[in-house]
Order: C-alpha cells, then sequence, then structure tokens
C-alpha cells in the first residue's frame, strides 16, 4: 500500500505498545524478537528505531506517547489502518487487531477515494499538515515528542452510525456479537458472545445473562477455575440472575482441559485485559448499571480477580473462593495489593489440597497491612469445590458483601 500510494497520501506507520510483551506472559511471533513493555517514551522510542531497522521499514514511523493516547483515541487493538481524507475525516477504518485489520480493504479504500478525487495529492490537506524534519529521529516529531495528536485534527460526522464513531472512539456494538439462548432463566434473557475487544488475537467467548426488566441491574463478573468454562459456571451466574444481577462470565487463558501457556493462566495481564473487555461489554448494555459493578471467581479465577483488581477500579465489591496470593504471582503480588481499592470477600475451606488456605490468609493479611477492606471465612473441613459442597452458605454471604458495597 505504501509503495503504490507513497506519492499521492501522506502514510505513516505508529508504533504503540507492545501486543505480546515478554514480561506480560507474551510469546514473539514469527521474525519479530521478543521484548519487555517498555515504561518510558524514550525505551518505546528505541525499540520503534530498532523495529524499523530490523525490518528495513522504508515507511516514516512516529511513536505513540507512553500514556497510549493515540492507540486509545483510534481504539487500535494491536493493529489498525485510518484512511482520512483532506477534509479531516475518517473516510474509512479496518477492523481491529491481526484478524480485523485487513491492509488489502484499507488499500482498496485509499484506491475509491483517490478515484472520487481524480487523484488529487494530499500534500497540504486543510486539516492534516505533517511536516518531516529530516533530522528527526525516526518515529519522533522533530521535538523528540509524539506528533500525531499535534497534526492531526478529526471532525466527528453527525451521520456516523451509533457505536462507531468518526472520532475512532472504541465502538463495541461493532465487534459484538451475541447469540440468543432459549434456556434462559425464568423471565429472563441469556445469550453466548464474541466479543474482538482491544489487543485480542482471536475473540473473546463467554455468556451474558440478564433478569426480566427493563433494569438497570447491578452487574457481576464470574471468572472460571483452570479447566473450567463459561457454561461450567453458568449455575452460579443464575444464582446471580435470580437476585436483580446480570451476570457475565468471560472465556479466560486456562479453560478447557488442554489450556495453553501456563504463563497466562489466572492473574496474567491477559486475563485482566479479557476481564476487562467483559465489562466493555457490560457497559454498552443500557440494561445494566455501570456504576454497580461486583466480581466473583473461584480458584484460578480467584487468581485473576485479584490480578485484574490491581489494575482498575471499576469494582464496587469482589468476592473469591479457593484464592488469594500465590508465593510467586503474577499480577496477583503482594506488592500489588496496595493498588487494590475494591473491597474483597475472602472464602475458603480449610481442607483445600490444590489452593493452600494460607494462600487466603495471606491475602487477607496484605489487605490489612495496605488498610484495604475485606473479609475472611474460613470452612473448617472443606475442600477445594467450597462453592459445590457450601453453595447454600456461600452464595448468601457473597450476595450480602454484594449489596452492603453496592448500598455503600
Amino acid at each position: 500500500m505504501y509503495e503504490t500510494y507513497k506519492n499521492q497520501a501522506q502514510i505513516y506507520l505508529v508504533y504503540i505498545k507492545e501486543a505480546h510483551p515478554s514480561d506480560g506472559g507474551g510469546k514473539a511471533f514469527g521474525r519479530i524478537k521478543s521484548v519487555e513493555q517498555p515504561t518510558t517514551y524514550e525505551e518505546r522510542r528505541k525499540l520503534a528505531g530498532e523495529f524499523v531497522k530490523d525490518l528495513k521499514l522504508d515507511i516514516p514511523t512516529l511513536v505513540d506517547s507512553i500514556d497510549n493516547k493515540t492507540s486509545t483515541a483510534y481504539a487500535t487493538g494491536t493493529e489498525r489502518v485510518y484512511v482520512i481524507g483532506q477534509d479531516g475525516k475518517v473516510f474509512y477504518k479496518t477492523g481491529r487487531g491481526a484478524l480485523g485489520c485487513k491492509v488489502d480493504d484499507a488499500e482498496a479504500a485509499l484506491g475509491k477515494m483517490f478515484g472520487k478525487v481524480a487523484a488529487a495529492p494530499a500534500k497540504n490537506p486543510q486539516r492534516l499538515k505533517l511536516d518531516k524534519d529530516s533530522k528527526t529521529p525516526a518515529g519522533s516529531g522533530a521535538d523528540g515528542q509524539p506528533d500525531v495528536q499535534d497534526r492531526l485534527k478529526l471532525d466527528k460526522d453527525s451521520k456516523t452510525p451509533a457505536g462507531s464513531g468518526a472520532d475512532g472512539q472504541p465502538d463495541v456494538e461493532d465487534r459484538l456479537k451475541l447469540d440468543k439462548d432459549s434456556n434462559a432463566t425464568e423471565g429472563g434473557e441469556a445469550y453466548s458472545f464474541t466479543f474482538q475487544y482491544d489487543n485480542a488475537q482471536e475473540p473473546l467467548k463467554g455468556i451474558l445473562l440478564k433478569p426480566a426488566g427493563k433494569g438497570p441491574f447491578p452487574a457481576v463478573v464470574i471468572n472460571h477455575g483452570k479447566g473450567g468454562s463459561p457454561q461450567a459456571f453458568r449455575r452460579y451466574g443464575e444464582t446471580f440472575v435470580q437476585k436483580g444481577f446480570v451476570a457475565i462470565a468471560p472465556e479466560l487463558t486456562h479453560a478447557g482441559q488442554n489450556a495453553g501457556d501456563p504463563q497466562t493462566f489466572a492473574a496474567s495481564k491477559e486475563n485482566a485485559e479479557r476481564i476487562l473487555a467483559a465489562v466493555q461489554v457490560l457497559e454498552s448494555r443500557d440494561y445494566v448499571d455501570a456504576k454497580k459493578l461486583c466480581m466473583y471467581g473461584h480458584s484460578m479465577g480467584a487468581f485473576a480477580t485479584v490480578g485484574t483488581c490491581t489494575q482498575t477500579d471499576k469494582f464496587q465489591a469482589a468476592a473469591i473462593t479457593a484464592g488469594g496470593l500465590r508465593p510467586r504471582g503474577n499480577l496477583d503480588t503482594e506488592e500489588n495489593v496496595a493498588k487494590i481499592t475494591t473491597p474483597f470477600l475472602i472464602l475458603h475451606g480449610t481442607d483445600d489440597k490444590v489452593v493452600n488456605v494460607d494462600m487466603g490468609k495471606n491475602f487477607k493479611a496484605a489487605l490489612d497491612k495496605h488498610k484495604k477492606t475485606s473479609e475472611l471465612k474460613l470452612f473448617e473441613g472443606v475442600g477445594h469445590q467450597l462453592p459445590n459442597e457450601r453453595r447454600d452458605e456461600v452464595f448468601p454471604l457473597v450476595l450480602a458483601f454484594f449489596e452492603k458495597h453496592l448500598n455503600n
């Protein structure tokens, strides 16, 4: 595309955050080497320079700011192509990520655009002005800072379909597919879903359950354990639905009997991204009160719950069974506990042979150390299947805890 249109359009590659950093449980793909996620702009700019050099790229390359303003503004996922007309409006945009970004489609859109405007050069468009400094290092502006935002102006098109936005904001509806399930809780609705979330190599799968009525309802994210699945945890979701909650259960990396890389299991960054993608789905539903979100997880799903709460303050309450802090955790470390703002209910069986009860106790101690709100209840003689063995005790406790903190 660049070789075809470089003399007619200004084409730039923007280097954004690493999709598969080695410190996030990711793997290098193809010829790309394994690198850690940069924590400063200079580190990112250096990696961008190495990227351009290693791949022998001719295309001018810019670097996103370390707070990912460009990636966020244009909802890029791991990759995305925008075609912007001389009027500063989005003429075409591909889907997100490896599955959605079709460069051939973007190239076809460029051809279509130039066909409409008689292939007029785009060297000095009215609202897009990029003056390249020959002395500027690859990937930055003349002042050494990211220059996409400084030189790019988008005027929102009032005719843009709802949910997409010419301003490049995330358009959940375009990426979400809901298939209705006839076996819903009485009076309610049930769906299986797929959602192409940002940075995803493949769509998120899961189930969504809602009570009867228009809402808005509080909602709970339910995180399954190793070898489990959203469908296997549906019975827990229906328990919440019966009490007036919308329930969503995303498929996590440790799903099924043939789950992939253990480094991505439990409290990994990838699982946190999947859980937050499920939150995006909830926030897009008009029957959900997005200010009343809770989360429940069991076993590896419990660790994922802890890890996610170190990355966000979106949840008003969280409850875990058979989980806590692991000796060599990922996001679930004592250091990260200081970042948690969500009140936690910790339920654990004293005879758990899979997740030792000390992990739950250690999590409670860490929360107390950092003056975080939490409660711990131990079930004497109960093993790893606590939510099954003591279901009639566990879920009333969880619901009461949620309702207390939602009311607060």
